[in-house]
């Protein structure tokens, strides 16, 4: 649901369900909201093979548009990977990280209904041993209703990596 200005109320109005689900239950569910977070720590060890996330996907419905960010708490000693599966349309992203330094790095992922992204730790500068944060931001459209799923694994089968606790989903459903 898009946006309503909210409406004036006037002294001795009568309030109907009408006007309280346009101006206050629609409103809000037209302003960004979490929409899953992880409860707990995930580990991949010594895996290159993509995996769904116990923790962030949500619902899709036919021919919704969806603004979504990621922003994952990633512990690793290898680069990363990820992926989205979805029941169809198109999805864009990029993805954005801060070094230790204060080195910002972006990088366009793709345009593709089959989406799959290599986060690599020397171009996004993570740092091994350390929990590093990653914004993913992008748009999705759907053309079937089903569920987005975020997938993740290592690029190089070595070490381990760790999608930690609080790392979180939040979205606006645009349309």
């Amino acid at each position: 649901m898009a946006w309503t200005t909210p409406k004036t109320w006037s002294a001795g109005e009568t309030l109907t369900a009408a006007n309280f689900n346009t101006h206050i239950r629609d409103n809000l569910n037209a302003t960004w909201r979490l929409i899953a977070r992880k409860t707990a720590d995930e580990t991949v060890s010594s895996s290159t093979t993509l995996q769904n996330d116990d923790h962030l996907f949500f619902t899709v419905a036919a021919s919704e548009v969806w603004s979504l960010q990621y922003r994952l708490l990633i512990d690793t000693f290898d680069d990363f990977k990820c992926a989205w599966t979805h029941p169809g349309g198109t999805v864009e992203m990029r993805v954005i990280s801060e070094s230790a330094g204060g080195t910002v790095t972006q990088d366009s992922l793709y345009t593709t209904s089959s989406p799959t992204a290599t986060i690599s730790r020397d171009k996004f500068d993570l740092a091994g041993g350390s929990v590093n944060i990653l914004v993913i931001d992008g748009i999705y459209i759907s053309t079937g209703s089903g569920t987005f799923q975020f997938q993740w694994a290592q690029l190089d089968a070595s070490g381990s990596t760790v999608l930690k606790t609080n790392s979180h989903l939040m979205g606006m459903k645009l349309a």
